[in-house]
């Protein structure tokens, strides 16, 4: 109950900041974001992604794409396509994501790394194993040069092994 009160909470914010300071977008934008992380709390997804895309639409209009709150905007509507099983969506995201990171970041980053797993991720349940093998692997590259990374490690390499195995059982290597 307390979730619907912040939303509504939330919503009345934006009525006001409308109204008395419709210039400010960014705060706008930052309150779409709450009310979109909310929602997706609550496990009401589609209205989740409606004011997340809100957000990120301001936000791309509004900062440079290397903006960290972009890129967060970006992982939040991942993760909640991802609730939806809705993997090719969020493997859109998370390929937007990467290239950002890619630009930004060091190439042995371990949000690279991250970027490369969750793109594995949602090409392994879209079934396209060998894909996924393709971007795990370089996750696990990269997550062995950070020791404080050993839970992501083993991760990788639990799904390296996994994927190889059914590879190898279906004939493909």
């Amino acid at each position: 109950m307390k979730l619907d009160d912040a939303v509504d909470y939330y919503s009345q914010a934006i009525v006001l900041l409308k109204e008395f300071d419709s210039t400010n977008h960014l705060q706008i934008a930052t309150i779409f974001y709450l009310i979109g992380t909310t929602l997706n709390e609550q496990g009401s997804f589609d209205r989740a992604i409606e004011y997340l895309e809100q957000c990120l639409k301001i936000r791309e209009a509004s900062l440079s794409p290397g903006e960290s709150d972009i890129m967060l905007i970006l992982s939040c509507l991942s993760e909640t396509h991802q609730a939806r099983n809705q993997y090719q969506i969020a493997l859109a995201y998370e390929m937007k994501l990467f290239l950002i990171r890619e630009k930004s970041l060091p190439p042995n980053h371990e949000n690279i790394a991250q970027s490369f797993s969750n793109i594995g991720k949602c090409y392994e349940h879209i079934n396209q194993f060998k894909m996924a093998l393709e971007y795990y692997k370089p996750a696990l590259f990269i997550y062995v040069q950070h020791p404080l990374s050993s839970i992501e490690q083993g991760t990788m390499e639990n799904n390296i092994h996994r994927l190889s195995t059914i590879l190898n059982n279906l004939g493909i290597q």
